[in-house]
C-alpha cells in the first residue's frame, strides 16, 4: 500500500508583552496578531504487509505489517507550518479483529534530516538540540453498527534531545542594562520530552467509499 497526505493548515496567533521598571512602572506594551494558511509537512506513506493470519471463525483474523513514513520539509516554517526538516519514520503496526472489537498497535523510530536548536540560557544564547522520536500508539474499536465504528486510541511519542520546558530565573547588574532590569524568568528548554494523548472518536460510513472521521485530542 502506497498513500499521499497532503495536509492544509492554519494558524492564528495573538500575545501580548508587557516589561515594568523597578518600582513599578510599566513600559509600553507590545502585541502581535498575525494568521497563516498553507499546505504543511507532505507525508508518503508505504505499507507492507508482512503476516496475516485467520482463525477458525471468520469474523477473527490479525496481521503484522512494515510501515515506512516519509515527511517532506514542503511547510512554511517561518510561519509554524512545518519543521524545515525531513522526517522519515521506520515503524510496525500490528492488528487483529475478534469479532466486533479491533485491537492495534503501532511503535515506529522517526529519523530527522537535522536537528532543530531551541535556546537553552538566556545570557549565553546557548542551545539544545531536538532530534529523532520515539513514535507509539495503542487503542480498540468497536462496531456498533455495520456503517458506524467507535474507536479510543492512547498516542505518545518521545522526543530526544530538547523539548521539556522549565523556568529559570537570571540575575543581572542593574547598571549592565538601560533599563536597570535585576533579574527576569525566562521559560527555557531542558532534556527530551514525552507527550501522551488520548484520542477518542468514531468513523462512519456516509455512502460507499466515503468516510466521516471525528476525533478528539485530550492532552494526558
Amino acid at each position: 500500500l502506497v498513500g499521499v497526505a497532503v495536509p492544509f493548515v492554519r494558524l492564528r496567533l495573538n500575545g501580548s508583552s508587557q516589561a515594568f521598571q523597578p518600582g513599578g512602572a510599566a513600559f509600553p506594551a507590545e502585541e502581535v496578531h498575525a494568521q497563516s494558511s498553507g499546505v504543511s509537512d507532505v507525508a508518503v506513506i508505504g505499507k507492507y504487509q508482512l503476516w496475516k493470519s485467520t482463525g477458525a471463525a471468520s469474523t477473527s483474523t490479525s496481521g503484522l505489517a512494515a510501515l515506512v513514513l516519509v515527511r517532506l520539509p514542503t511547510g512554511d516554517e517561518e510561519n509554524l507550518r512545518g519543521l524545515g526538516v525531513t522526517r522519515t519514520t521506520f515503524g510496525v503496526v500490528g492488528s487483529g479483529a475478534m469479532g466486533r472489537v479491533s485491537p492495534h498497535v503501532n511503535v515506529g523510530y522517526e529519523l530527522w534530516s537535522g536537528g532543530i536548536d531551541i535556546p537553552s540560557d538566556f545570557l549565553t544564547d546557548a542551545t539544545v538540540t531536538a532530534k529523532d522520536q520515539i513514535v507509539y500508539s495503542g487503542g480498540l474499536e468497536f462496531e456498533v453498527h455495520p456503517l458506524l465504528t467507535a474507536n479510543v486510541d492512547v498516542l505518545g511519542r518521545f522526543v530526544r534531545g530538547a523539548g521539556k520546558i522549565e523556568a529559570r530565573q537570571f540575575q543581572y547588574d542593574p547598571r549592565s542594562n538601560e533599563f536597570g532590569i535585576e533579574s527576569a524568568t525566562v521559560l527555557v528548554a531542558r532534556g527530551g520530552l514525552n507527550t501522551l494523548t488520548l484520542a477518542p472518536g468514531f468513523k462512519w460510513n456516509l455512502w460507499q467509499g466515503a468516510l466521516l472521521s471525528v476525533h478528539t485530542l485530550i492532552d494526558l
